[in-house]
């Protein structure tokens, strides 16, 4: 028999990989994994999937849904898992050391070491926990990780020009739109550029740097102190509650963020509101309450043109 926990935590686990979650849906994810017996089977999920990372090949016939591949896990509560993916449509496919997201989608894994890793929204992730380094590719994306202490094995992420290096402590990377950024939540990594050697500099819990990703053949800046900024910790990892925030930025990164969350695409009618910078935080719940909320901040309406929701600056009232 199964237990309970584990069949709710596997229905769980399938509808988190199905996509956005409606409002609803989020509320009653978020009070059932308030309890702790809960949690920890919803753990015990991920790290069976993290481990079936690891597996070469399976002699199993495989289905593709439209946008991702599935696949058939077996065994004790992955059995549960199985029934749940294959009643529900979805199969999954991990590939040896890679995860990948798709839009709206979150992820979490426990890694072979015992770090976890949280993967944001269109997010691609290739690992390898070696036996004397435990090292991340960052291909594209933004991921949080919380890594297990293991003085013998340094944890590295390369990223964006970059390489972060970890021992134990809990950090977020993000490589997107030609930007690269790490942030800490606790103790202290260290940055320089991809493939080691050059100066490097140290960033502690509520610190984050902050630089251009360099162009295609070019050389990463050495990292420096000018760099570096302050951030508060408990908002390092923030996304992973489906929440973003921005400081002094433009528009169009909003939106560009925006479009990773949800299938219809959201545009802004002006380069004016593209490059109008601002300050706001954003709760991504259900679409059209995160577009028009978003549009009350930016003093715009949505307009519908073409299919796609436009952002359009409001008239002044006369």
């Amino acid at each position: 028999m199964i237990p309970v926990e584990d069949k709710e935590a596997a229905d769980w686990f399938a509808a988190l990989r199905k996509g956005a979650m409606s409002l609803d849906e989020r509320q009653r994810y978020d009070s059932w994994r308030a309890h702790p017996a809960n949690q920890a089977a919803l753990n015990r999920m991920h790290e069976l999937w993290g481990e079936l990372s690891a597996i070469r090949e399976m002699d199993i016939p495989r289905a593709v849904e439209p946008r991702r591949k599935r696949g058939l896990v077996i065994g004790g509560v992955a059995a549960a898992l199985a029934v749940v993916l294959a009643g529900s449509g979805y199969w999954y496919v991990v590939g040896r050391s890679t995860i990948v997201t798709g839009i709206g989608e979150q992820q979490t894994a426990t890694l072979s070491d015992g770090s976890v890793v949280a993967l944001n929204v269109v997010t691609r992730l290739h690992y390898d926990m070696g036996a004397k380094l435990r090292q991340v590719a960052l291909a594209d994306g933004e991921a949080a990780f919380f890594v297990k202490k293991d003085h013998s094995r340094p944890f590295i992420v390369h990223a964006g020009g970059y390489q972060v290096r970890a021992v134990g402590t809990a950090f977020n990377v993000s490589d997107r739109d030609g930007l690269f950024d790490v942030a800490v939540k606790e103790g202290v990594v260290a940055v320089q550029r991809d493939g080691g050697g050059g100066p490097e500099i140290h960033i502690a819990a509520g610190q984050q740097f902050h630089v251009p990703v360099p162009a295609a053949g070019s050389v990463a800046l050495a990292p420096a102190l000018a760099n570096v900024s302050s951030v508060a910790p408990q908002s390092v990892d923030e996304w992973r509650l489906r929440i973003v925030s921005y400081q002094d930025a433009p528009t169009r990164t909003i939106v560009q963020d925006v479009n990773r969350f949800y299938d219809k695409p959201v545009a802004l009618a002006s380069e004016e509101l593209a490059s109008r910078r601002v300050t706001l935080r954003l709760k991504m719940d259900e679409r059209s309450e995160t577009i028009t909320n978003l549009a009350n901040m930016l003093d715009a309406d949505v307009r519908e043109q073409n299919g796609v929701d436009t952002l359009v600056p409001r008239a002044p009232a006369r």
